[in-house]
């Protein structure tokens, strides 16, 4: 009886994420009435993470964690130019 109520309990939950980040998204994205016109612009990205590896990656690797960033460039003609660097750290690396 209670695996009823938990599979009622999680689709309910799974409804009211789609309304609450779906459907606002869409209605709200951008005016309608807004002037396109393309422009020029510098973006610095910084980001990082951690990876828990599962399988043979697990057995080499173990837990690591990432750091890195990037600049990009976009030209009026919506192309972007950057480059894209990331250190990798890690208690053990198995070469063996």
């Amino acid at each position: 009886m209670l695996t009823a109520n938990i599979g009622h309990y999680f689709r309910q939950i799974a409804w009211s994420s789609l309304l609450l980040f779906f459907i606002p998204s869409a209605l709200l994205a951008q005016p309608a009435d807004q002037e396109k016109r393309p422009v020029q612009l510098p973006i610095l990205e910084i980001h990082g993470g951690t990876f828990f590896p599962a399988g043979d990656f697990a057995d080499r690797f173990g837990f690591h964690a990432n750091v890195g960033g990037a600049f990009l460039y976009k030209t009026r003609s919506n192309w972007l130019l950057g480059v894209d660097g990331d250190f990798i750290f890690g208690p053990n690396v198995r070469e063996n």
